[in-house]
């Protein structure tokens, strides 16, 4: 009867599992098939697995290792996706992208199998994980994060099962998980750190412990010497590793040192905030999962849990406490997704809180309940939004971007939605302006990052929305105005500062007087923060209406170099100074600030009038209408560079495209195109994705 009983209870249990097994698939493939590309898969890691794969030569990953490019580019490679690499559709994108959702269900079943060691949770836990946001968001893209955390945990339960039954096997198979975890993303290389101090705090002896931390050290080390050479392939040695991953790894560390961009509960900074991953983590995270952890982590202090509590602090709390204290005292701030690898523990913490509470007492059982109605309403409200959840601490999705945005909220994933919306609004006979370089009136679509300035501090272009309520809401990360005039002249009334966006708002509408007159009434020439903005704008207005006397009054105290040339430019025009007797300079100024001035078409006609009609040359001058075919591979580069620097960015991204189809291992033509795209994913730019063809990509002779 004991042993009957104990089937059905592990049949239930079996049942329970490949249930939530196919509650997260569903949830993943839901994901799939509706959310465009992100900014690191379109503008990283496919392409540059893409090109190791046709190739054979590396790029660099952008101080990425290869194995997990070469995972995610694999589906597109065999499937002949990889020939289009720009295509931002769900559709085109699901090759690469099923590898991480088989990795993600692997994932959810090591957290099970941590949560059933240190407690008997093993259904509990698993269940948690197939709902939890954070592993279903990055489930379902083709990035780096879900991967190095399914090796990371594997190697970390690996380590826990050879603590318990030592053997060489065993041994062999951390070292082979921990190199391909390294090799995935470098994050990984914590792991050697924190098994060394597990491993100093499970044994009986010091001197057991003490071996047991050299030979997992030993083995982990010789797994990423291996894995680095397999991934890498034949070529230059530094320290007994491949030159290209020492390298990563020195780009990474310069990269920490430096900083990042960061954003932070309003703030910004390039120097990262000390408490980002603590906050993200706060409310990014689902409320009853954190609960039950803090339940599980109690009881298992307490001893409470039944089951091998030292073996799961050694070897699965200690590396999450270590990489989440790692990253929590790094620079780079950029998304609670570098710290996804200690989702098991923190899972098995909270299965196993959830488990004890219901083997509890009646109320103790209640409360197991509520929470898990809590987890299954949270991810039920959420899908297949998971990417944007923020929790009730939060307010919510919607109300994130007081705490975070970047790849916390808003990475790229829903233009195609918002693309599609766009086009119905236009066959109803609707305009709709995308992320206005100018305040403009009728229907506005922006998206999280651009409102908030995302990569730039002195960002303001939609500023101006900030106080208005959006009219619709698209995947939580667009935000659809509907925008009119009286609401921007009534806040210019209450605010000099609002009165600036007023004036360009005026400006864009061909009222330039008008806009004049209200910056004058406004006047912040002599505020510290504001000044010279308001004399760019001032400026701006004094141009459109042809003012240029004045115009060159006020040009200086913009510090806009740009607008100095452009008013230089209009001066001289209007007194019809023959070109050669002007500074040649003036020409190169000329030219790019009409470029970065959005009016790229009138500074090519001004660059071939100057050279036809006058016979003098524009340093500088890039014709970006011609073809750079026959173009060596550096030269292609640099007027790829250029054109980025003149703000002709759609232009420079179809010659980077068109040269990495050359030139597949140009790690510098990589970095700008991803730089290019991710710009343009997370709305600093707009633009539609220029078709790029790498089907001529192959291997050399």
């Amino acid at each position: 009867m004991t042993n009957a009983s104990t089937d059905i209870g592990r049949a239930g249990e079996r049942a329970w599992i490949a249930l939530f097994l196919v509650v997260f698939l569903a949830q993943g493939i839901h994901g799939l098939v509706t959310k465009s590309g992100t900014c690191d898969e379109l503008a990283a890691h496919i392409p540059s697995g893409i090109l190791y794969w046709k190739s054979g030569e590396f790029s660099g990953g952008l101080a990425n290792p290869p194995l997990g490019q070469l995972l995610v580019a694999a589906g597109p490679v065999v499937s002949g996706t990889a020939d289009e690499p720009l295509v931002d559709d769900p559709r085109h994108l699901l090759p690469a992208r099923l590898p991480v959702l088989v990795l993600g269900m692997f994932t959810v079943l090591v957290a099970g199998t941590l949560g059933r060691l240190l407690a008997g949770a093993g259904v509990a836990t698993i269940g948690l994980a197939a709902l939890s946001p954070n592993l279903i968001a990055h489930a379902r893209l083709a990035t780096l994060d879900l991967p190095v955390t399914a090796f990371f945990a594997l190697a970390a339960l690996a380590a826990w099962r050879w603590s318990r039954a030592p053997s060489r096997l065993g041994l062999v198979a951390f070292g082979l998980l921990v190199g391909t975890a390294c090799l995935v993303k470098l994050t990984a290389l914590h792991l050697l750190p924190a098994v060394a101090v597990g491993a100093c705090l499970d044994g009986s002896t010091w001197p057991e412990r003490l071996r047991k931390a050299g030979l997992l050290v030993a083995a982990g080390a010789s797994g990423i010497v291996l894995v680095a050479w397999l991934a890498y392939g034949p070529g230059a040695a530094r320290s007994g590793l491949p030159v290209p991953f020492v390298t990563a790894i020195l780009e990474k560390l310069e990269h920490g040192r430096q900083g990042h961009f960061a954003y932070l509960l309003g703030e910004r900074s390039s120097r990262g905030f000390l408490l980002y991953y603590p906050v993200a983590l706060g409310v990014k995270t689902p409320l009853p999962i954190l609960m039950t952890a803090g339940v599980g982590l109690v009881a298992l202090a307490r001893g409470r849990l039944g089951g091998d509590g030292r073996g799961f602090v050694a070897w699965a709390l200690v590396p999450a406490i270590w990489l989440f204290g790692a990253m929590a005292l790094t620079r780079v701030n950029i998304g609670l997704r570098h710290v996804l690898p200690i989702w098991p523990a923190l899972l098995a913490l909270a299965g196993s809180g959830i488990t004890y509470l219901w083997r509890g007492s009646r109320p103790a059982r209640a409360v197991a309940v509520v929470a898990a109605a809590w987890v299954i309403f949270a991810a039920g409200t959420i899908t297949p939004d998971h990417l944007a959840y923020f929790n009730e601490l939060a307010g919510g999705p919607d109300r994130g971007d007081r705490f975070l945005i970047d790849s916390n909220l808003d990475w790229g994933q829903d233009e195609g939605r918002l693309r599609a919306w766009v086009d119905e609004q236009r066959e109803a006979g609707e305009t709709v302006t995308v992320n206005p370089a100018e305040p403009i009136g009728g229907i506005v679509a922006a998206n999280v990052n651009a409102i908030h300035g995302i990569l730039r501090e002195d960002d303001r272009r939609l500023r101006w929305l900030a106080p208005m309520s959006p009219a619709h809401v698209i995947g939580h990360t667009w935000r659809i105005f509907r925008v009119a005039e009286e609401p921007l002249r009534q806040a210019a009334a209450r605010d000099p500062v609002a009165a600036l966006d007023w004036g360009r708002w005026l400006i864009s509408h061909r009222r330039a007087a008008e806009a004049a007159e209200v910056l004058a009434r406004n006047d912040l020439s002599h505020d510290a923060r504001y000044a010279a903005e308001w004399s760019g704008v001032m400026t701006e207005a004094q141009l459109e209406a042809e003012n240029l006397t004045e115009a060159v009054r006020r040009v200086v105290a913009s510090r806009d170099a740009d607008l100095a040339a452009e008013v230089a430019h209009r001066v001289s025009e209007r007194r019809a100074t023959p070109w050669p007797e002007r500074d040649p300079q003036e020409r190169s100024l000329v030219f790019a600030a009409l470029c970065r001035r959005g009016k790229a078409d009138e500074a090519l006609s001004f660059a071939r009038r100057v050279m036809r009609d006058h016979r003098a040359t524009v340093p500088g001058f890039v014709d970006f209408e011609a073809s750079a075919a026959g173009l060596a591979p550096t030269a292609r580069l640099a007027r790829a560079g250029q054109l980025r620097r003149l703000g002709l960015e759609a232009h420079a991204l179809t010659e980077l495209g068109e040269l990495l189809a050359l030139d597949a291992a140009n790690e510098a033509a990589l970095g700008l195109y991803g730089e290019l795209v991710v710009r343009r994913k997370l709305g600093l730019t707009e633009f539609p994705l220029p078709p790029v063809d790498w089907s001529s990509v192959s291997r050399r002779d």
